[in-house]
């Protein structure tokens, strides 16, 4: 929702303690995807790139044969960050050796630039390479040509791993999860986006009225003030504090006149409540959504005011339905294809009575696979249904229409 792309990566684990499967999510700082595909299934693009900093040590012992290429990709000390230039980071900072020191600085800001750590950049890289295939036709076979799914896995200056993908779905094992996309070339971006516009306004206006409530405008004549006494710029520091001393020439009061433009002040406030208003209806959570006061007094309108924020993040959950569908699917694929075991699953029942399902079991006679789950191809459908804030409403409703 803030970044505007999430990922979720689904493998296969080669730790034989885990589950075969695992599910994890991967940050969007260290993803690079194909920018001239257009589907949000990744169908028409061509690679995908997750970068991942690890220990020389470890590296070695992921790949001891490439051992002399890890000592030579690896780095310490004062190095720049990978994804920089992606990450938004001002490019004024690139050059610089050292983290600039300021208000909001952290306090470990230099962690990356003073560990002396050794450690390698590992680069992956999964991509689709045009293959021909002969398939059956009518009346005769027929050459296609279907994309094949690749892994390379290099440093920055090597090549460490290039082979076919391990996976039967053939698709990339990284699913996206998209939040708005911009029109002109698809880049994603979060919810926030649509609301800086408003929200610097606000901010700018809140200054100018927190500048415009501390001023004092000094109208004096000439006279009013006695240089022996105090100047008539030290006058006006004086007026400036509000504990300020303040000594005139003699009838000197009648003389000076303070003005504030409070109705300027005013009208700023009332531009910030306007900026307010547009940030809470364009976010789509109104008070309805957030439960707090409102105008809006029956039930049935403040439910209606409700389903209309809800107009305004359909597309985020939209969005995140679809994506739940292809991890879905590729999760299906993957238990087809890799749970060739024996094993039995907990299944929480009525009552939270737990019940056991056993998959792949042998027939102790013939040794045959009585269940084999490999031996089908499932589908993968996530059914909708109306949501309800609570259970009781939603039998309320159930009981008015059994009535």
């Amino acid at each position: 929702f803030k970044a505007g792309l999430g990922w979720i990566e689904l493998g296969i684990s080669a730790d034989p303690e885990d589950e075969p499967i695992y599910k994890r999510h991967e940050s969007w700082r260290n993803m690079i995807y194909d920018s001239l595909g257009w589907r949000r299934d990744l169908q028409d693009s061509r690679y995908v790139f997750r970068f991942k900093v690890i220990d020389l040590d470890l590296a070695i012992a992921y790949f001891p044969d490439k051992e002399s290429e890890m000592r030579a990709s690896a780095v310490s000390g004062n190095y720049q960050h990978y994804m920089e230039w992606w990450n938004g980071r001002h490019i004024e900072d690139i050059n610089v050796p050292m983290p600039m020191p300021g208000m909001w600085t952290m306090y470990d800001s230099d962690a990356w630039t003073n560990n002396l750590r050794e450690r390698v950049m590992m680069i992956e890289c999964w991509y689709r390479e045009p293959t021909t295939e002969t398939v059956k036709g009518s009346p005769e076979a027929i050459d296609r040509v279907r994309m094949k799914m690749r892994c390379a896995i290099m440093t920055e200056k090597y090549m460490l791993i290039d082979a076919e993908s391990p996976y039967r779905h053939n698709k990339f094992p990284f699913i996206p999860y998209w939040c708005y996309r911009r029109k002109r070339d698809n880049a994603p971006y979060g919810v926030p986006r649509q609301l800086r516009g408003p929200q610097d306004t606000l901010n700018k206006r809140m200054s100018k009225t927190q500048y415009i409530l501390s001023s004092n405008r000094i109208i004096a004549e000439a006279d009013a003030f006695d240089d022996a006494l105090m100047t008539a710029d030290q006058a006006q520091e004086e007026y400036a504090d509000p504990n300020g001393l303040v000594l005139l020439a003699p009838g000197g009061l009648a003389k000076v006149k303070t003005e504030r433009d409070t109705d300027v002040a005013d009208t700023h406030i009332q531009l910030m409540q306007m900026d307010a208003a547009i940030i809470r209806n364009a976010g789509g959570a109104t008070n309805e959504n957030l439960a707090r006061e409102s105008k809006t007094v029956a039930g049935v309108a403040i439910e209606k005011k409700t389903e209309q924020g809800s107009l305004l993040t359909t597309e985020l959950f939209d969005n995140q339905l679809f994506s739940r569908q292809l991890e879905g699917e590729i999760e299906i694929s993957l238990i087809e294809q890799f749970y060739t075991e024996e094993k039995t699953f907990s299944i929480t029942g009525g009552r939270d009575t737990p019940e056991y399902l056993a998959i792949n079991q042998r027939d102790p006679g013939t040794g045959e696979v009585l269940n084999d789950v490999t031996r089908n191809q499932a589908r993968f459908i996530i059914g909708e249904q109306q949501w309800r804030k609570s259970l009781q409403q939603a039998a309320a409703e159930s009981l008015m229409d059994v009535i």
